[in-house]
């Protein structure tokens, strides 16, 4: 009787150490998955565009969304891709979003951490220059990316800068500003401090496609856009009142 009884302990304890083999594995290969950031690209009155910023090899990621930074976050889908369209949001109100990676590995899903939260802010009916703006950073990182570089990040700091300067271009069309400074002082007369700048101008193009196109098949101007020594931009569009012309500039920083 005691021979039987140790047995089915003996036993036990070998299905308990297996377990606890099999959760520590499990708890590894979730490690590896990594950690991912999230982005909010886009926002309209229903939906809102996030970017997911890969993380190693994974199969995709989950996407939850909350209605308040630490409130409850339910699961609204999951994608392959670097890129999730949120759908049935309410435009007066704020959500958070965060994502996960997970893997798949036989018949088990292998998730990973969480990112940190992020805010997707009611809607606000964007201006012409604000939706341009978010259009053009977008081309110049599409043109980066195939040259190998680093995105720019889009600074609401040299995108001001760049909106003085696009409305200065209908009084003289120039690098040198009315007052006859160089163009650059609009920044200085903002405080912005950098230790590397560029800037491209334009008229006359009626989207950010039709500018993107001039510019890149201008070298200095392709230059400046594909240039390593910057790490953000601001986007300037300013349109005519009176003459109907529109003006565009772009400003290169590292700040």
């Amino acid at each position: 009787m005691r021979k039987q009884i140790r047995r089915k302990l003996w036993v036990w304890m070998l299905l308990a150490a297996l377990c606890i083999s099999q959760i520590q594995s499990v708890s590894g290969a979730a490690a590896k998955v990594g950690k991912p950031s999230v982005t909010v690209s886009k926002r309209t009155k229903k939906a809102a565009t996030i970017k997911i910023k890969k993380t190693g090899k994974v199969t995709g990621y989950q996407v939850y969304i909350a209605g308040s930074k630490g409130g409850k976050y339910k699961q609204t889908g999951a994608t392959r891709t670097s890129t999730f369209q949120i759908m049935n949001l309410k435009s007066t109100k704020t959500y958070y979003v965060k994502v996960r990676a997970y893997r798949t590995s036989g018949n088990r899903i292998i998730t990973g951490s969480f990112s940190g939260a992020v805010k997707i802010g009611k809607y606000v009916k964007q201006s012409a220059a604000e939706k341009y703006a978010k259009q053009i950073q977008d081309l110049v990182n599409e043109e980066r990316e195939k040259a190998g570089q680093e995105e720019l990040e889009l600074s609401s700091r040299l995108t001001e800068a760049a909106c003085v300067r696009a409305k200065e271009l209908a009084t003289k069309y120039s690098h040198i500003r009315p007052d006859g400074r160089d163009c650059f002082t609009v920044l200085t007369d903002k405080d912005i401090v950098y230790s590397s700048v560029g800037e491209n101008i334009a008229a006359g193009q009626t989207s950010p496609n039709q500018v993107m196109k001039d510019w890149m098949n201008s070298e200095e101007h392709r230059e400046n856009i594909l240039s390593s020594a910057y790490t953000a931009m601001g986007v300037g569009y300013y349109k005519d009142p009176d003459t109907h012309q529109a003006y565009w500039v772009q400003i290169f920083a590292r700040e």
